[in-house]
């Protein structure tokens, strides 16, 4: 059979010698050793909430930026996407309310996005109330928390004050409120953080912690009804040893993850965020970095608390 032309010949000799790269990547690729994970053992729940906290307190102000992948269905009911370049900015105005079964503290949050070099979606939070920016359309959404800090039902994709929950960095009630569940064999321990809602106990927070690394991987909020508003999976943190997780000098951004979901049932929404990068430290002028922008030329929606 003739070769089309152009096409260098490759004799026997060259045939060879592919095959004896091809044996040699092979051969040292099955030579490496793997070093098993060794799984930690169950330590008790006082020392997990307290190694928890002691990560929680050390992140005081935080930028990611990466891609942000939007995942939603239209008012067809036909699934979308939408990638956006993503800046998110946290700061911590006070301490954590210990003893208490509520996720939050009082934080300012803002999530920048853009497509194609031009301003998306912005959705923010400071002491004041919290916006939702559609530059796209020139729409905007603004309120104010309630007591609870909550945001009315149905507005927000997501309640930006939770966003240092869901990411793993809120502490936990030690005053009982906090309980673990394990389940012979797995590869986690679950964290259940009780509250009270009418009188009753319910469960706010539901944390799975990795028994290999130390992480934590997947968080849960969960609403009225213990109905779960949000759920959170974290990956690709960066190697940490377990036991250097609480050190002083391990830098913060390591204690970040490089990519999480989150999905809101009620809403059908997943968004995704690949981190490329972490700053443990605002940008300067961070004063201005949470107040609302001006909203000249955007028809704006007030929303009322209920």
């Amino acid at each position: 059979m003739k070769r089309p032309h152009g096409e260098p010949h490759r004799g026997p000799s060259a045939f060879i010698g592919l095959m004896l790269l091809s044996a040699m990547l092979l051969g040292g690729c099955a030579q490496q050793t793997r070093v098993p994970l060794k799984r930690l053992p169950v330590i008790p729940l006082q020392q997990q909430i307290s190694e928890v906290n002691t990560v929680a307190r050390r992140i005081h102000t935080l930028r990611l930026t990466g891609e942000l992948t939007i995942h939603y269905f239209n008012h067809h009911n036909q699934p979308q996407s939408l990638s956006l370049h993503g800046v998110l900015l946290l700061k911590r105005l006070d301490s954590a309310v210990q003893n208490s079964g509520s996720s939050r503290r009082k934080v300012e949050a803002l999530l920048l996005t853009t497509y194609l070099g031009q301003n998306a979606m912005e959705l923010g939070v400071n002491r004041h109330g919290y916006w939702l920016i559609n530059h796209q359309k020139n729409i905007a959404y603004i309120g104010a928390l309630d007591s609870r800090g909550q945001t009315p039902p149905g507005v927000l994709p997501l309640n930006p004050a939770e966003l240092p929950a869901l990411l793993g960095f809120a502490t936990l009630p030690t005053n009982g409120l906090t309980i673990r569940t394990v389940i012979p064999g797995a590869d986690h321990t679950r964290l259940l953080v009780l509250g009270y809602e009418d009188g009753r106990l319910t469960v706010r927070r539901q944390i799975t912690l990795s028994r290999y690394t130390g992480r934590i991987n997947q968080v849960t909020l969960f609403g009225a009804g213990s109905r779960a508003e949000a759920i959170c999976v974290l990956r690709r943190y960066p190697l940490v040893a377990p036991d250097a997780l609480e050190a002083a000098g391990t830098p913060v951004a390591q204690l970040i993850c490089r990519q999480f979901s989150i999905t809101v049932p009620e809403r059908h929404i997943r968004i995704e965020f690949d981190v490329h990068h972490v700053q443990s430290k605002l940008p300067a002028k961070a004063r201005f970095i949470f107040r609302r922008p001006s909203l000249r030329g955007d028809t704006v929606h007030v929303i009322a608390a209920k």
